[in-house]
């Protein structure tokens, strides 16, 4: 038995399950073609029925709800379970499994690591990646491999409800420690401006604790669920999304921001000089890069090296507040963080 609600009444809805003691904690919502369905207990269902016009919900029995995981059992020891090599890369994301590589393409194989996964880990389905993050959009192309529906899910993080197409919009869902450091930097006062927004888990979080926030994607796609999350986290008045160009930022925005995200790793350095003309007098920036090295002494000591060699060119007082590894995303490729402080003696 599960109630049913269209997505942008997810987190009103779950708010009266939970405060009516209704939800049925043993299963996992499920994300349904833009509604969500909330596993409940059997005995609510009239206690809820009078809900149904005033939050819009329906409640129907589904039957492919996956059961909650207390524990999942490690790779290591399903191989040993199942007597099979599996994938060792991949991101648990909402009700969704996301593979990026594999052992193996063969069709009976995916299909068997796809039933292991979605049992093991109770999932409403797998993908695989088939190709690559590429592009400006930064979106890469998935294959359902076991359950059912798109990539697309509605997940929980740092207290946020983010709705996220994969098909559609790059997000990274390994990033949550790090968008919640930023968060705790961040002051009241501060105006925020997010050159490479995505569906907006930076934007969103900050916008909860700062006085306002500007969010930039040049996906359209990425951009309609950035709102859509604006919305369901109650922040749609303090933070305003905009498709286009980062480039265009200068032109576009009346404001100077205090604080600016830039997190394009491919080609973050890039866009320095787009960052110094949106700043003010005195900010930071927290600029994300990959760098490639045999090991984190020298990536850092590379990434400090190529900032500063753009900011130097651009004639900016800037110093380090922090810079540091946030892990390795492929053999010798390593994703790095600068928080730099830029002094801009143009925005006096």
């Amino acid at each position: 038995m599960a109630v049913i609600l269209p997505i942008k009444r997810f987190k009103k809805g779950l708010g009266v399950i939970s405060t009516e003691k209704c939800r049925d904690k043993r299963y996992r919502w499920i994300y349904l073609d833009d509604r969500v369905a909330i596993p409940i207990k059997e005995e609510c269902k009239d206690k809820l029925v009078r809900y149904r016009d005033k939050i819009g919900l329906s409640i129907m029995e589904i039957p492919d709800i996956p059961p909650r995981k207390k524990r999942v059992a490690s790779v290591y020891e399903l191989e040993k379970k199942y007597n099979v090599v599996l994938p060792k890369s991949f991101n648990d994301v909402g009700d969704i499994i996301l593979i990026n590589e594999v052992p193996d393409s063969d069709d009976e194989y995916l299909h068997l690591v796809g039933e292991i996964f979605k049992n093991e880990y109770g999932a409403r389905a797998v993908f695989v990646k088939e190709n690559e993050i590429s592009g400006e959009l930064r979106i890469a192309k998935w294959k359902l491999i076991s359950g059912f529906g798109e990539p697309k899910t509605i997940f929980r993080e740092n207290n946020l409800f983010l709705v996220v197409d994969f098909s559609k919009a790059f997000f990274n869902p390994r990033l949550g420690q790090e968008r919640l450091r930023v968060y705790k930097k961040a002051r009241v006062t501060d105006l925020v401006i997010d050159l490479f927004t995505g569906v907006g888990p930076f934007a969103i979080l900050l916008a909860k604790k700062t006085r306002k926030v500007v969010g930039f994607d040049i996906n359209c796609d990425a951009i309609a669920l950035a709102n859509l999350n604006a919305e369901i986290n109650d922040v749609k008045e303090k933070v305003d999304f905009i498709c286009d160009d980062a480039r265009n930022a200068p032109r576009l925005v009346n404001e100077r921001f205090d604080r600016v995200i830039m997190n394009y790793p491919e080609k973050s350095v890039e866009f320095i000089d787009v960052a110094t003309k949106l700043i003010k007098r005195k900010g930071e920036v927290h600029l994300y890069l990959f760098i490639r090295g045999r090991d984190k002494k020298q990536v850092i000591f590379t990434a400090k090296e190529r900032i500063e060699q753009v900011l130097q060119d651009l004639k900016i007082e800037f110093n380090f507040d922090l810079i540091k590894v946030l892990g390795e995303t492929a053999p010798r490729k390593y994703l790095v963080v600068a928080d730099v402080v830029v002094t801009n003696e143009e925005q006096k």
